[in-house]
């Protein structure tokens, strides 16, 4: 793109006061020609953490980089890429982005990658994680995998918008990859210069561009743990530190068992004076834990919750029904059960 065409696209969008602040930038061919437009450029196929196994829109090679085509002093700028999961409900578990990085001097970009709900166009925010790329060589395209766990984003139906919101003036050099090969279906991507509160299609600017450079990984939603029982925990004298609720058969809620076994927490279910459970809490052990062990002694589902009183961790314990036949003596060792 040269200074003129440039100007005057900016012109005809009302920003003359950004060409006087930011004119465009003419480089060589081969380079980004402008501020927000694509590098014009010959086919890579980038290298670093691809999310492999998961969501994509691309083909594996990209021609050329992108970024937002209206930049606006002190704005970040965002582009997002609808993502489907091969199966529902999917959590959105890691986002792969991939950057060309053009220039001499390459570097560093912090960034935050963003997730939005499904829609025509992106909907509401899901959630977002912050991070960056690390340096990256001029002349490269690299994809950088971010952790979307604690976005807790999650899939019923459709698809979901991942993508990524920068400053671009942090770093000229760097641009979003993208597949411009006829061939790959376009997407459906976005950008915008206000925080997502107005979205603007990609491909109105960039009708040669199919798919960004953005991957994700998804996983059956991680399910946390039950909260013990709203009813008071049980002690014991052997383990000051600690505190434990038991529940069995989704019901009936442990009681302690006076008569008990030196350094063992025992727990009574049906009879009042019959342990059904045994908790002990072993060591610190050679790998410097504290090992909650428990043994139950009957075939109903039971489920045990220990709390370290000092930190306020819980660890949750669940031991499934057996048939009632069964002569087993089902328990758990948990070798990384606390920290002394």
């Amino acid at each position: 793109m040269s200074r003129q065409s440039s100007i005057a696209r900016f012109q005809a969008a009302g920003s003359v006061l950004f060409i006087l602040l930011f004119p465009a930038v003419v480089r060589a061919a081969g380079e980004w020609q402008s501020l927000g437009s694509p590098q014009a450029t010959t086919a890579v196929t980038p290298t670093g953490d691809m999310c492999a196994g998961g969501s994509a829109a691309d083909d594996g090679s990209f021609e050329d980089g992108f970024g937002v085509p209206n930049i606006f002093l002190g704005t970040p700028d965002t582009m997002v890429q609808r993502l489907i999961p091969s199966a529902y409900p999917a959590q959105l578990t890691k986002a792969c982005i991939c950057w060309r990085v053009g220039g001499s001097g390459g570097g560093h970009l912090p960034f935050t990658v963003v997730a939005y709900a499904d829609g025509a166009i992106p909907g509401a925010l899901l959630g977002s994680v912050t991070t960056d790329t690390g340096t990256l060589l001029a002349g490269t395209a690299t994809f950088i995998g971010i952790s979307c766990v604690p976005m807790n984003a999650v899939v019923l139906s459709g698809g979901i918008y991942v993508g990524i919101k920068w400053n671009h003036l942090d770093n000229q050099d760097f641009f979003v990859c993208g597949d411009t090969s006829s061939t790959t279906p376009v997407a459906a991507m976005f950008s915008s210069t206000n925080d997502g509160n107005a979205w603007h299609a990609s491909t109105q600017d960039w009708p040669q561009l199919h798919s960004l450079g953005i991957r994700a990984q998804f996983a059956p939603p991680q399910v946390s743990d039950p909260d013990p029982p709203n009813a008071a925990p049980l002690t014991s004298s052997q383990y000051p530190n600690f505190r434990f609720w038991v529940r069995i058969s989704d019901a009936r809620l442990g009681t302690s068992v006076a008569d008990c076994v030196p350094e063992t927490v025992c727990v009574a279910g049906a009879i009042p004076t019959r342990a059904e459970v045994f908790v002990r809490i072993v060591g610190p052990k050679t790998n410097g834990y504290l090992w909650p062990n428990i043994v139950k002694f009957n075939t109903t589902k039971t489920e045990v919750w220990i709390q370290q009183v000092s930190t306020g961790d819980i660890q949750y314990y669940l031991l499934p029904a057996l048939a009632t036949d069964s002569d087993t003596l089902p328990g758990v060792v948990d070798k990384t059960g606390f920290l002394p």
